[in-house]
């Protein structure tokens, strides 16, 4: 499978700086049609190589981020 065709990308991610200083990404991916946003943080909580380095999550609109359920970890640091 060749990557580098446009045709096989399923979206993209954008490098970003929270307000504390956390590096993070944002973007979409878009599998069976649908487009989901996302977002793409460091585990922060990593102990053992079994861990993984980034944690992918649904992105939440601010708006709703009053409705949605509370997480965990560093997701608190979502500029948005």
């Amino acid at each position: 499978m060749d990557y580098n065709k446009k045709d096989s990308s399923i979206g993209a991610l954008w490098e970003k700086t929270s307000g504390k200083g956390n590096r993070f990404f944002t973007g979409s991916i878009k599998i069976g049609g649908e487009v989901t946003k996302i977002v793409v943080f460091k585990n922060i909580n990593k102990k053992t190589d079994k861990h993984p380095d980034y944690n992918i999550l649904i992105s939440i609109p601010k708006d709703n981020a009053d409705r949605a359920e509370t997480t965990k970890g560093n997701e608190s640091d979502l500029p948005f």
